[in-house]
């Protein structure tokens, strides 16, 4: 869901910059700040919790990437022997 969040922090973003600068409020960038400032409190306030994965999934993740890059080169080598 992050393009459709993006667009409407976008137009978020926008209103609150056209606003400010419409009503000619000195300092508009600091206005604009502290809004985006206070919805990231509001609405992403365990955005700084992030944690790796579990061990258990990282390596059921990684795993099959380095058995296919270790096995497909046997692989072509019996395949071309066959041939022959």
């Amino acid at each position: 869901p992050w393009p459709d969040v993006k667009r409407i922090y976008n137009d978020l973003s926008w209103c609150v910059e056209k606003c400010a600068s419409a009503t000619w409020c000195k300092g508009h960038k600091y206005l604009v700040d502290d809004v985006f400032l206070e919805i990231h409190r509001t609405y992403f306030s365990l955005c700084g919790n992030v944690q790796d994965p579990p061990l258990l999934h990282l390596i059921m993740l990684i795993a099959p990437a380095i058995v296919a890059t270790l096995l497909i080169p046997f692989l072509c080598i019996h395949v071309t022997t066959l041939n022959e």
